[in-house]
């Protein structure tokens, strides 16, 4: 990369290029002394801080003269107090959050210039750590629409779920499940509580619940994509997103066959992690509603909770991302239960502001706004951060917004179907459809095998779907699968209400019995 071309942001651009493993080396003395001739009399305590050891400046400043020798000795008592943790990683983001992309790229061509002899290889799990980290760092938010963004920068509230308040005796040993859940006492915890609570609770197991769309994989992609960037959860060796909803997953019997981003990696990585018992490992099991019911009884993700016999990661931390309706079971194993609350009304102020702020039309925002704030059934939904991301959707597209939640799901369905119409040739510019009863009649067929298939889920329980066959309409979202030896693609409606209108639309169809 020229330097002359080098813009804000390529920071991260330059440091991808320098493998993982030279990154987690100690800083040679050498090297000290090289890059103390790189930093700039106006940032180099800016540094000092971003690497913590900015209260040793001022001594530093009144032992030694000029700015050569200042950096020097900056860099050599960091070293020898961090020791095996003073490594060029830590100097690699510094630079790159303080945007001093020039001595950046010198330090960056230090590296690649530097010879392993005396320094151990990589062994298997490194190099596998590695790849993971390189494949969570540059995941992005999938957007079910084109148009308004996923809110990336808004992580929701989250709250703890405690003990339940029950004094009458008899009532607290008679009440169980999720009638038990709703009398628990909830307290509201920061993100930050939550990555303390996982990183301090060594074989323990999490529970992440939350309604569709509060947020509760956007949550568990976000660990992901910290831990892959160096800035969250560094205790853990590993993390490992096992997405449930993958067909892939669902089939598996050994932990080989789960492991994400494992193509082309040596099959002793698992081998190394049960020998481990996956000591400094996360397990994220997302989307546990996502499993069929003989899967929540008894499989390895099961085993992954119980922390019985049959685990193969008795020490791992193990977050479980679910609804509330399927983990009745799980209770007895878990250690921590937590909440996606979604969006507080600040933030759901805050993300409309800025979706219309980005399109020049700060006006339309105060609009809806005040639509949502009129109308108790449309406002009682912009918590869940995907249900705000369809109404601002449908309200750019309609100008009006409809006044319940199914009404709602209706025309998200038009908006999906008239859009892949349009992409296709079917309908002019000029054309609309109003109702689903406007389908156009080339069209129907498919719509009907769709419903059938939102039928035939919803009474099995079932949110996710694998037909590479199957024309989505736009209704449909494909996730290529992470697991390990698969390359299968797993498909499931834009929103779970979108499969229970089509499979209420299916119903509607059927000949009424005489």
């Amino acid at each position: 990369m020229a330097l002359a071309t080098v813009t804000e942001g390529s920071g991260k651009a330059l440091i991808k290029h320098v493998p993982l493993y030279k990154q987690r080396w100690r800083v040679s003395e050498a090297d000290l002394h090289k890059m103390s001739s790189l930093f700039g009399r106006g940032w180099w305590e800016m540094f000092a801080r971003k690497i913590g050891f900015h209260e040793e400046v001022e001594n530093i400043k009144n032992g030694y003269i000029g700015l050569h020798n200042w950096v020097y000795q900056l860099l050599l008592q960091w070293s020898s107090r961090y020791e095996s943790k003073a490594t060029y990683r830590i100097i690699l983001k510094a630079l790159s959050e303080l945007n001093q992309i020039n001595a950046l790229h010198d330090v960056c061509k230090l590296l690649h210039a530097q010879s392993e002899p005396g320094r151990p290889l990589p062994s298997a799990l490194e190099r596998y750590s590695d790849a993971l980290k390189s494949k969570y760092s540059e995941y992005k938010l999938k957007a079910i629409v084109d148009w308004p963004p996923p809110p990336a920068e808004n992580i929701v509230k989250l709250a703890m779920i405690g003990d339940p308040k029950i004094d009458d005796k008899f009532i607290g040993d008679m009440t169980q499940g999720n009638v038990r859940s709703v009398l628990n006492t909830k307290t509201v915890i920061e993100p930050v509580d939550l990555f303390q609570r996982i990183e301090s609770g060594g074989g323990k197991v999490i529970l992440l619940e939350g309604a569709p769309g509060s947020g509760k994989s956007t949550m568990c992609w976000y660990i992901c994509k910290q831990w892959g960037e160096g800035t969250l959860l560094q205790g853990f060796t590993h993390v490992l997103m096992i997405e449930l909803r993958d067909k892939t997953i669902q089939a598996a019997k050994h932990l080989v066959q789960i492991l994400p981003y494992f193509l082309g990696h040596d099959n002793r990585v698992a081998e190394d992690l049960i020998k481990k018992h996956g000591d400094n490992v996360l397990v994220i099991l997302e989307g546990w509603n996502e499993l069929p019911k003989n899967l929540r009884k008894e499989s390895i993700f099961k085993d992954l909770v119980t922390k019985g016999g049959r685990s193969p990661l008795q020490n791992a931390v193990v977050l479980v991302s679910s609804r509330s309706n399927t983990t009745v079971d799980l209770q007895q194993y878990i250690a921590l239960q937590v909440e996606a609350l979604g969006f507080t009304p600040d933030q759901i102020k805050a993300y409309v502001e800025g979706c219309f702020e980005s399109k020049g039309e700060p006006d339309r925002a105060q609009k809806l706004l005040a639509i949502i704030n009129r109308n108790p059934k449309l406002r009682e939904n912009c918590y869940l951060p995907l249900m705000l991301i369809i109404i601002v959707h449908l309200y750019d597209c309609s100008k009006t917004l409809p006044e319940s939640f199914c009404a709602i799901i209706i025309e998200l369905a038009l908006s999906c179907l008239y859009r892949y119409c349009k992409e296709n040739g079917i309908l002019d510019l000029e054309d609309s459809m109003v109702s689903l009863d406007d389908v156009p009649s080339q069209l129907q067929p498919r719509v009907y095998e769709l419903c059938e298939l939102a039928y035939n889920a919803t009474v099995n329980e079932r949110y996710s779907f694998s037909n590479p066959q199957m024309d989505g309409l736009g209704l449909l979202q494909n996730v290529r699968s992470i697991a390990a030896r698969g390359s299968s693609v797993t498909q499931y409606f834009l929103h779970s209400s979108l499969q229970e209108l089509c499979a209420a639309l299916h119903v509607s169809r059927q000949p009424v019995p005489k």
